[in-house]
């Protein structure tokens, strides 16, 4: 702090004034802009026609203002796609690369020690190189046999949720076992579980005196089944209404509170023009449990429209613009995306099989990309699916027999129309395209040890 002193001249106080400001500017310079926040916010089972912007006559009526809301502040990327069940859609999400190539399509369940390959890096560990601090609020689902395939031993500081894939809403177990963490401690506590997982993500957005920018993690295990009407709800279902899908809307009425909670948070703090949000469902609903993929084909378990094609909004005001975008865009883009947004450098020894459609998605152009695959297992059977921007196939390969569909789903999204007996070469190409999907190496060089 300058004072005025005996003896001190105008010229010597005004040259001490421009070499204080000089050394501020110099200091201010020397300080890179911090790079924004990211919050991952993802939906577990919510259907195309599950949020209210998508609504249809045959959807039933679902209300969700706060998603609708986020959808008009943000680019709705009408054309997401990612796989049709839990595991495979968190893999490819958080690796950036085809759960084809991890071998990882179907989910993993019970005690058994399947999961994401260990040597696989995660989205977190990435943006924690760069300076991140990460934390993740949610489901788990990929891996939970080993400790080492527990979050926080894959690039979270922060754990809180569960490390199956579903849980009773209320007692938090998964087949009579508790089932909720605290990083790697197992807690029990009291509440339904959508609401203490918005509860947790608002308290780590709320925190005072952050320095490093924050990657928040928030997997929702709703409207996942079980059916579980929130506290404080009733089925107040009228003669000849479908009472599961009356408890579904309660479900995802939670789950869009908890949504609203979220990005309250966010615009309540001091980075909310610094914060990019991305908000998807893991997959199709299950219309089992009553949820609605309307007017789409099917849902999860398949490679159907209604079981890979989700709900899904980008956020970033003043860098993405809202609207609508009809670009095809993956789970598997969320990672390289993110990065690029945040101007995050990748490792390029580790190839991956999504695309960093940053600038695109905020200039509204971009050049056709190749077709992109996604599948699944079911028992016996293998369900594959190579999508592009036009057409798509789908096939389906049993113990006895291999059927292939091709549908011009730009033309035709229902997919109520197989154009593969008049479109023969074609089929072809996408089947030979879809063999060299399932052709990729998945050797990988070795992830240096954290210290």
């Amino acid at each position: 702090m300058l004072r005025r002193g005996g003896g001190g001249s105008r010229e010597a106080w005004a040259r001490a004034g421009i070499a204080m400001l000089t050394a501020l500017a110099a200091v201010a310079c020397s300080r890179a802009p911090r790079p924004p926040d990211i919050v991952i916010l993802l939906a577990d089972d919510l259907g195309w026609a599950d949020v209210g912007y998508h609504r249809t006559d045959a959807s039933g009526a679902i209300v969700t203002p706060e998603i609708d809301a986020l959808a008009r502040a943000g680019l709705r990327l009408e054309r997401y796609r990612t796989a049709p069940l839990c595991t495979p859609s968190r893999a490819g999400l958080l690796t950036g690369r085809s759960p084809l190539r991890l071998g990882l399509l179907r989910n993993v369940v019970g005690a058994d020690s399947q999961g994401l390959p260990i040597d696989e890096e995660l989205l977190p560990a990435a943006f924690a190189r760069a300076g991140y601090a990460t934390a993740m609020v949610g489901k788990w689902h990929l891996g939970h046999a080993r400790p080492e395939q527990w979050p926080n031993a894959r690039g979270f500081e922060r754990f809180y949720g569960f490390l199956t894939g579903w849980i009773d809403y209320s007692s938090h177990e998964h087949d009579g076992a508790l089932d909720w963490w605290r990083d790697t401690r197992p807690v029990r506590e009291e509440g339904y579980a959508t609401r203490l997982l918005s509860d947790e993500a608002v308290r780590i957005l709320s925190e005072r005196g952050r320095t490093r920018p924050l990657l928040l993690y928030v997997a929702f295990n709703a409207p996942h089944a079980p059916v579980h009407v929130p506290p404080g709800k009733t089925l107040d279902a009228p003669p000849g209404e479908n009472r599961t899908r009356r408890a579904y809307a309660l479900m995802v009425a939670e789950l869009d509170r908890a949504v609203g909670e979220i990005l309250g948070a966010i615009e309540r703090g001091d980075r909310a023009r610094e914060t990019i949000v991305f908000f998807a469902s893991d997959n199709g609903a299950d219309p089992a449990y009553g949820g609605s993929n309307a007017p789409l084909r099917d849902g999860k378990y398949t490679v159907f429209e209604g079981g890979i094609r989700a709900p899904a909004v980008l956020w970033w005001p003043g860098h993405v613009a809202p609207g609508g975008s009809e670009r095809l865009v993956t789970h598997l883009d969320v990672l390289p995306t993110l990065a690029g947004l945040a101007g995050i450098a990748l490792d390029p020894a580790r190839p991956l099989d999504g695309m960093n459609l940053g600038p695109e998605l905020s200039s509204g152009s971009g050049a056709a990309r190749e077709p992109v695959a996604f599948g699944c297992e079911d028992g016996e059977d293998r369900r594959y699916a190579l999508v592009g921007e036009r057409w798509k196939l789908v096939e389906t390969r049993g113990r006895d027999a291999v059927r292939a569909s091709l549908f011009d789903v730009a033309a035709d999204p229902g997919e109520e129309r197989d154009l593969g007996g008049t479109e023969p070469a074609r089929l072809s190409e996408m089947r030979a395209r879809l063999e060299s999907w399932e052709a990729m190496p998945t050797r990988l060089p070795a992830i240096p040890a954290q210290r």
